[in-house]
């Protein structure tokens, strides 16, 4: 009898895996234009669920296998604001449908002739950022117009990949690491004294700037999605001593460095 029961137990725990495993949603709809007429070639993206899709022809679209979750579904074409909205899939399975409509967004162009921007062609807080880049300091550089095509990812996700980074998450957050100092360098605060919260794994967590001045932490290191792309006008990255400017430098970083330079206004 007792043997009965935990083979019956292991097949409720096969069947409830199988059904989860199997548990996805459709989310499915229309984009059109502001005179009713379907849009083609618009990105629908699901944030954080790495799913995407393109309208058809006659604006309509679909994507599958979307897990059970809260999510951003952005919708974009050239041309056009984008628009962003919140849809949560609950339960197995199920059919969300979501019509938008997108309106023309005036596109100012820049002049044919081309040219090399000198320092006196950016904004005056970017200037010293135009400077080091022109002289290549051994730094990872984003202007403005890299920053616009990564603006609906999060920062986590346009570091990710960069020589020397490293993305660690803790307590719901994430925060910026390098290769740099000591391996499993113990964190701790950039404003002296002792380790910061304990809950933080040990790493080599890098200093942040922004608009030039240093954040301070007292129990743990500036969380990345608390900085939009969409506000970062230019970004600059630093992985080891031997590479970070004098300015950037005064506290000998020996973790890295990295950069924020935000958009005047704060936006688009």
């Amino acid at each position: 009898m007792q043997r009965w029961r935990m083979v019956a137990c292991l097949g409720v725990l096969c069947f409830q895996a199988i059904h989860l495993t199997h548990a996805q949603h459709v989310l499915h709809g229309r984009v059109v234009d502001s005179t009713g007429v379907g849009l083609p070639a618009v990105e629908i993206v699901l944030m954080e669920a790495g799913r995407r899709s393109v309208t058809d022809s006659g604006g309509r679209y679909a994507i599958r296998n979307v897990p059970t979750g809260r999510f951003e579904v952005v919708f974009r074409r050239v041309g056009y604001a984008p628009v962003a909205v919140f849809r949560s899939f609950m339960g197995d399975t199920g059919t969300s449908v979501v019509n938008v409509q997108l309106r023309p967004e005036a596109v100012v162009l820049p002049e044919v002739e081309s040219k090399v921007r000198g320092p006196e062609e950016v904004p005056l807080k970017l200037r010293e950022w135009a400077r080091r880049r022109e002289f290549n300091v051994g730094g990872k550089f984003w202007d403005d117009s890299l920053l616009r095509v990564k603006e609906y990812q999060r920062l986590p996700e346009v570091l990710q990949g960069v020589s020397g980074v490293r993305i660690v998450r803790a307590m719901g957050k994430r925060f910026l690491a390098t290769g740099g100092g000591r391996a499993g360098n113990a964190p701790r605060s950039n404003t002296g004294g002792r380790p910061i919260d304990p809950r933080l794994p040990r790493a080599c967590y890098a200093e942040v700037y922004v608009d030039g001045i240093k954040l301070g932490f007292a129990y743990e290191p500036p969380n990345l999605d608390d900085y939009p792309v969409h506000q970062i006008a230019a970004m600059e990255f630093y992985r080891s001593t031997s590479e970070i400017p004098v300015e950037f430098n005064s506290t000998g970083s020996g973790c890295g460095v990295l950069a924020i330079w935000t958009r005047v206004g704060g936006g688009r």
